[in-house]
């Protein structure tokens, strides 16, 4: 086997891990995310005989959910995402090496690995020289994938209509599983196909 060859065994490989442990990373964010959602709800949501009640007070509370999510969002996303950004930036190193294995002359490379940039951009993270100095830029894709827009509307508009039908409780909470991780808006399906 040559050292080429070699090369994109090991970069398949590290596209493969990342994409497992991104999965895995995801599964323990969307489930921390279910348990806060659920624990501020039960705190947040006013119930009589086991039924939420349309009142004031509950329609009000469902604002507690920006609130909920932006403190997920600094606490669990942020920390996520930037690891994600890094770990794609070593697939673009090792594309480098791959390019060069190929026989590429070292400026094309270099311009090559200036176009990689653009990644960075497009992910919308300055890489720091450390990860606490790199930083998500404000309205980019992983911007949007840590603030979770989508997922956050779902669920107050679901939080809503479960108010203003006077839902049982507990069927409320198991519909915020559905939303949070039986779901195509669910913040895992949507990251790993970056891995693809």
């Amino acid at each position: 086997m040559t050292n080429l060859e070699k090369l994109i065994k090991k970069r398949q490989k590290l596209i493969e891990h990342l994409h497992d442990l991104t999965a895995a990373e995801l599964k323990v964010l969307e489930k921390d995310l279910l348990k806060l959602i659920l624990s501020e709800a039960a705190s947040i949501f006013k119930t009589v005989d086991g039924k939420l009640v349309f009142d004031t007070k509950n329609i009000r509370g469902i604002r507690k959910i920006d609130l909920v999510m932006e403190q997920f969002k600094e606490s669990d996303m942020i920390p996520f995402v930037k690891d994600f950004a890094e770990k794609s930036m070593q697939v673009v190193a090792m594309t480098g090496t791959y390019y060069k294995g190929l026989g590429f002359a070292e400026n094309k490379i270099d311009d090559l690995l200036k176009n990689f940039a653009y990644l960075e951009q497009a992910l919308g993270i300055e890489i720091g020289k450390t990860l606490a100095e790199s930083k998500i830029v404000a309205g980019s894709f992983l911007d949007t994938l840590a603030t979770m827009p989508e997922v956050k509307d779902k669920l107050k508009q679901y939080t809503l209509n479960q108010i203003a039908g006077k839902q049982s409780f507990d069927g409320f909470l198991k519909g915020y599983k559905e939303i949070l991780v039986d779901n195509e808006l669910a913040i895992r399906p949507k990251t790993l196909r970056l891995f693809r």
